[in-house]
């Protein structure tokens, strides 16, 4: 008899359910995602993995199977594994007490949040197809020489005919180096961290498919960042002390309904809490239908990005 082949999930998860379960009811396991699937917003129960994923997402097409998915398998997965262990500390302690190992994995994952869900992986997407035709369609000494009569008068063209995968996939080849940029990877590992802890507002905290919040540009001396990392807890990033402790002495009932009125309106498709009890919340601050969703940091400015 011939060993069973073990059959490779197609749900590759922008919103890793080791994130969201924190926000699962213990009675049922499941937590609340908010969708707008029509006109109005509705509000059902999921288990974790039922939810933020796309299937075949990060897969790159026109290559050998056992290589297809390595973004997945070999990026995503190491990022999400460490980043489980970082976050299970911060909902534990303060933020501060963070050893290095855990603060960059912590701060990849943050990175990550920003660029993998579908509509950030369209940007990537716009900005690599437009970056790729403006290089290979200049002049080329190297092309030129191999050029053949009845091929294509530039590289780009070339590759389009020829080599299609290759432009197909490389929005997806770059996301990684995206991620993982030193530059901007190394600021966050460096600002101040704080967890906040809020107890005594009435609503719990909302995340979404897009909750990495920056209240200005990320090495401004007023920069608070922020991404909800349970219910009731709010991971916290500045450059200067003094902004932490405005959020720190902030009214909690405040400060939860600014986090959660930015992270409604900064979702593209999905809003995540533990119940149904913020519908109408959801439902006034939820971009609609045909409002186009808030451009990310890739897609800012970018021509032939998604509106």
């Amino acid at each position: 008899m011939n060993a069973r082949v073990r059959q490779k999930s197609r749900k590759h998860h922008f919103n890793p359910s080791f994130y969201t379960s924190a926000w699962v009811d213990e009675c049922d396991g499941r937590v609340t995602a908010y969708t707008r699937p029509y006109d109005k917003v509705v509000a059902k129960r999921y288990h974790p993995q039922a939810i933020g994923y796309e299937e075949d997402l990060y897969t790159h097409y026109g290559v050998p199977d056992d290589i297809s998915d390595y973004i997945e398998d070999q990026f995503f997965k190491p990022v999400d594994t460490s980043a489980s262990l970082a976050r299970d500390l911060l909902l534990n302690g303060d933020g501060a007490s963070l050893g290095e190992k855990h603060r960059i994995a912590w701060a990849r994952f943050v990175m990550s949040m920003h660029l993998r869900c579908p509509f950030g992986l369209r940007e990537v997407s716009a900005l690599a197809n437009n970056t790729l035709q403006n290089l290979l369609s200049r002049p080329d000494a190297e092309y030129d020489a191999f050029r053949k009569a009845e091929d294509p008068s530039t590289l780009y063209q070339y590759m389009q005919r020829h080599e299609p995968h290759i432009l197909d996939n490389f929005h997806k080849t770059i996301l990684p180096g995206l991620i993982d940029h030193e530059g901007i990877g190394s600021h966050i590992i460096n600002m101040r961290w704080h967890v906040v802890e809020v107890i005594k507002a009435r609503h719990t905290l909302l995340t979404c498919d897009r909750p990495f919040l920056t209240s200005s540009g990320l090495k401004d001396a007023k920069c608070i960042l922020t991404v909800p990392i349970s219910p009731t807890k709010l991971f916290l990033a500045t450059n200067v002390e003094q902004q932490a402790q405005t959020v720190l002495q902030m009214q909690h009932e405040e400060l939860v309904r600014r986090v959660n009125r930015d992270v409604v309106a900064r979702a593209v498709d999905i809003v995540i809490g533990n119940n149904d009890a913020q519908l109408r919340f959801v439902e006034n601050h939820l971009r609609k239908k045909k409002q186009p969703p808030a451009p990310g940091p890739v897609g800012k400015g970018q021509p032939n990005c998604p509106e």
